[in-house]
């Protein structure tokens, strides 16, 4: 199902709700909306049946339209965007009403009332729309939705390799969470009590780092323009830091006057 919102330059003056089997329209405007809507006496003193999350107003009147068994009025709170739906047994309903709920095409699920900690879905078996109740919790029947089943954890796996060859990185292990009525099945993680995974630091060796560099060596000239080096290694000895591990700089003098047996 799917809305389609149509805008006037004050309000929105007609909503159509359509439904893809059967293409069906539902049309109603804002004067068979105010027929739905709970006056401030009404609402004072009225107490919901049902409270839903709903992103307008329009859907919340639409679920008052499909209710068609007891909602004869809504409610809805804008900023906790929560609409909720009242039954008044006394009440007449209006002919724009019974008219609109007469287009709508039922869902299985719509005379189904699940316990609390379930929904209702509707699948397709044979052709034929079955309506089942699931709890929301993951447990397998309807009557086991307030039932939370708290499982064993198995024991840890091996450990990872460390994230890092040399330095501190990090390793981890996990262990999974398995049904304490039989061992055998694995159930969420979220019904054993802790975490599923271990992480903690690991060290394997320290990374190789340079060493202190040499003095200069001399200049290769005296007058002139020469080179001058130095260089450092890796410590511990014979281990790679990296690249930089020998330096040049030019030196000597630019405007000299050469001395006879000095270069």
């Amino acid at each position: 199902m799917w809305f389609i919102l149509t805008f006037s330059k004050i309000f929105i003056t007609a909503i159509v709700a359509k439904y893809a089997v059967g293409q069906n329209l539902i049309k109603f405007n804002e004067k068979t909306l105010n027929k739905l809507r709970l006056t401030p006496s009404r609402l004072s003193t009225s107490v919901s049946y049902i409270d839903l999350e709903l992103l307008n107003e329009y859907q919340c009147a639409i679920e008052c339209i499909k209710d068609q068994s007891i909602c004869t009025g809504f409610n809805y709170d804008v900023i906790n965007k929560t609409c909720s739906l009242y039954d008044a047994l006394t009440k007449v309903l209006d002919k724009d009403i019974a008219d609109a709920r007469k287009q709508v095409q039922q869902n299985v699920c719509d005379g189904v009332k699940c316990k609390p900690g379930a929904i209702c879905i509707d699948y397709n078996h044979e052709k034929k729309e079955i309506a089942t109740c699931v709890c929301l919790n993951g447990q397998l029947t309807p009557d086991d939705c307030d039932k939370i089943e708290t499982g064993i954890w198995t024991g840890y796996n091996i450990w990872s390799i460390c994230s890092v060859t040399c330095g501190e990185g990090y390793r981890f292990r996990k262990r999974e969470c398995f049904s304490s009525k039989d061992i055998t099945q694995k159930i969420p993680n979220d019904n054993c009590i802790g975490t599923d995974i271990e992480i903690q630091t690991c060290n394997i060796t320290p990374c190789p780092v340079y060493g202190p560099w040499t003095p200069w060596t001399p200049c290769s000239k005296f007058c002139g323009i020469g080179i001058k080096e130095r260089s450092r290694s890796c410590i511990p000895p014979n281990s790679y830091c990296g690249k930089y591990t020998h330096q040049q700089r030019a030196c000597g003098i630019v405007n000299c006057q050469p001395i006879a047996g000095l270069s």
